[in-house]
């Protein structure tokens, strides 16, 4: 069974901290890593829309068959077991 506790005795604890010299120090670190984390974050959305950018550039780009300066023009390629000519 609990023991009730009377906010005297509440008031009475006392809690051990770190030097103030080390608790600056923990601050400064915990700074550092936040604004590493937020830098890492901003790289990985810039990469995340260059990589979305390169797909839908790939995906939308210019018919192979209809491009004059397609390298695959004229060429025949085998897709699947069938032939596909760009002629």
């Amino acid at each position: 069974m609990m023991k009730n506790v009377s906010k005297p005795v509440l008031l009475s604890l006392t809690f051990p901290l770190p030097p103030i010299a080390d608790q600056l120090a923990l601050i400064a670190a915990l700074d550092a890593g936040r604004l590493e984390a937020q830098r890492l974050r901003s790289e990985a959305a810039a990469t995340r829309n260059n990589a979305w950018e390169a797909f839908e550039a790939a995906i939308f780009a210019a018919d192979p068959a209809t491009d004059v300066s397609s390298p695959l023009l004229g060429e025949t390629i085998e897709i699947g077991g069938f032939n596909a000519s760009h002629t």
